[in-house]
């Protein structure tokens, strides 16, 4: 998180010796900026829950099963909503 912060300031001091950033233009890139830096660790979930199945299924019991049933679901929710997000930041784009 320290590491978008820092973006974040570095975008926006190189923007103010120009002009200084709208709010708009500060809310468009923490949420393209927040987008990214979350689906990463996202991405490593996903591994480690396939990794996970892979190795847990062939002799699992039910409530280990149900346990990666509820990670999945966990899973899901977030690449909906990161879909979300981007296809708002698609079409924020396209009304500038």
């Amino acid at each position: 998180m320290s590491r978008t912060v820092n973006r974040m300031k570095s975008l926006m001091s190189s923007r103010s010796t120009v002009q200084a950033p709208s709010q708009d233009d500060i809310r468009r890139s923490l949420v393209a900026l927040l987008s990214h830096e979350l689906r990463t660790p996202l991405t490593l979930v996903i591994g480690g829950y396939g990794l996970l199945t892979d190795v847990i299924t062939k002799d699992a019991s039910k409530e280990a099963l149900s346990y990666l049933e509820i990670i999945n679901q966990g899973i899901a929710r977030l690449e909906r909503l990161f879909d979300e997000v981007s296809l708002y930041t698609e079409f924020d784009q396209q009304l500038r």
